[in-house]
């Protein structure tokens, strides 16, 4: 439990992740596209 509650503190939205609250998240610096095409090829 203490982990959860420093993950929490840590990263706010894993607050609302836990209470199954439906939850957006963007991530702020997505890879190129040509780099996810590689990685996926």
């Amino acid at each position: 439990m203490e982990n959860i509650q420093k993950l929490i503190a840590r990263y706010p939205l894993v607050e609302d992740l836990v209470a199954l609250k439906e939850t957006t998240w963007f991530n702020p610096a997505p890879p190129l596209l040509h780099k996810v095409y590689r990685m996926s090829a």
